[in-house]
């Protein structure tokens, strides 16, 4: 009795609160070495002495190592402890961090960007999505995965803010750079050691030693035999691709909406964190709500389309800018409900939990690759058709997006329908032995 008890709690625990905390801090501290060109980029070019296009070519190296590693990284998650993986991870990052520092030759500079692709996706994104899956039951995935997101999305500002200010009080440049990269190195030890405490139940962590044996593609198979696992990679495919439309927010209000740098620099502030705070947490609600992830994004992508097409309806003038706002706004907290369930799907198409990491890497590869080609062609779009004209084909993109999404999103969730009323039929006829 008491075990059926328990398998209808719908509330995240104490100790599960703090799991999701620990491994949020991971899972974000990982990510800053890598990413910190977002923010520092004229300065570190500078202090590499390096070229725009030697700069890009870093990214563009991660970029592909990145995304080959999200596959591996699934049978990586599935072979080995998670959790051990995510600390190795976080410790060689804030090594090569280090190293990073003194301002290498560019030669080791690439070097040192591939391994952060290692690191940040075969060893820590699949691994990361396994632990979380794993501090809870099905009924409460929803919940998991939109706490985990929201509290990425609030550590930041505790840590982010410092730094930014202890940059510009010690002047910037050379020396403001090596210092940011080091308590960013930091960071990502102390990310490493939090992750050796996350308390992760030890039969989804340990794969046993005859699954070790079994070669190394054999998960794989499996995994793209399931058709609900193709539907649910091209439904995050489709709500990254319209995340990347706006991250053209900041140029979107300086060029359309003239405003002021540090207005445009607020916007996306407001668009990476604020509403990453709230969006995600309130997705993974309604998601145990409705018990269903999958119905949670289905009913999400209509918000999508209603936010792509007002920000196609905005009047491109100066004067509603905060119009503008408004719609950044109302998009991004559909962008977040999905980040916040869409790994919660995993469970609900009933992927065996020894083939979760594998199923989450093939999910990766092919959600996660818009960052390949899309950036591309946005930037011919604006490059060939300035001003407003190109950013309402970009968005004109983003509405083709959501409307894809939200058809995926339907057949997904009526072969997770038909799948449990098959089970449940399976169940009812079963006979019974005398």
């Amino acid at each position: 009795m008491k075990k059926e008890t328990a398998t209808k709690k719908t509330h995240l625990a104490g100790r599960q609160i703090i799991n999701i905390i620990m491994l949020a801090f991971a899972s974000v501290t990982i990510y800053e070495l890598s990413y910190m060109h977002f923010y520092y980029y004229d300065t570190m070019r500078e202090a590499l002495n390096l070229t725009n296009t030697q700069f890009g070519t870093l990214f563009s190296a991660f970029g592909v190592v990145a995304a080959v590693s999200y596959i591996f990284g699934g049978i990586l998650a599935d072979k080995f402890s998670a959790k051990r993986l995510l600390y190795i991870a976080l410790f060689v990052n804030g090594i090569t961090g280090i190293y990073f520092s003194t301002f290498p030759s560019y030669g080791i500079l690439l070097g040192i960007y591939i391994v952060w692709g290692i690191t940040t996706s075969m060893m820590f994104w699949s691994a990361s999505i396994k632990v979380c899956s794993s501090l809870g039951g099905s009924e409460i995935q929803g919940r998991l995965f939109g706490t985990f997101e929201g509290v990425k999305g609030l550590l930041p500002l505790l840590y982010s803010m410092p730094i930014l200010w202890l940059f510009n009080s010690i002047g910037g440049g050379l020396g403001g750079i090596r210092m940011v990269i080091l308590m960013f190195s930091g960071l990502s030890f102390a990310g490493g050691i939090v992750a050796m405490f996350i308390k992760v139940p030890k039969q989804d962590d340990v794969i046993e030693g005859k699954e070790k044996q079994k070669k190394l593609f054999d998960e794989l198979k499996y995994v793209v035999t399931i058709p609900e696992v193709w539907l649910l990679a091209f439904v995050i495919f489709f709500n990254y691709a319209i995340i990347i439309t706006q991250r053209y927010v900041a140029p979107f209000f300086t060029e359309v909406f003239m405003s002021s740098v540090a207005i445009a620099a607020i916007v996306g502030y407001i668009r990476n964190y604020v509403i990453g705070i709230f969006g995600a947490p309130v997705g993974g609600f309604f998601a145990d709500k409705m018990q269903s992830c999958a119905k949670t994004l289905k009913y999400s992508y209509v918000g999508l389309i209603m936010g792509s097409i007002l920000f196609l309806a905005l009047p491109f003038d100066p004067k509603y800018i905060w119009l503008g706002v408004g719609a950044m706004a109302f998009i991004n907290i559909f962008i977040f409900i999905n980040r916040g369930v869409y790994f919660g799907v995993v469970d609900e198409i009933s992927v065996p939990s020894k083939f979760t990491g594998t199923a989450i890497g093939l999910i990766s590869l092919i959600a996660f690759s818009p960052e390949a080609f899309l950036p591309i062609i946005i930037g011919q779009l604006l490059d060939n058709f300035p001003g407003g004209i190109g950013y309402k084909g970009m968005y004109g993109m983003s509405l083709g997006f959501a409307v894809a999404g939200f058809v995926v999103c339907i057949i997904l969730c009526n072969r997770i329908k038909s799948k449990k009323i098959a089970r449940q039929k399976a169940v009812d006829v079963k006979p019974v032995v005398a």
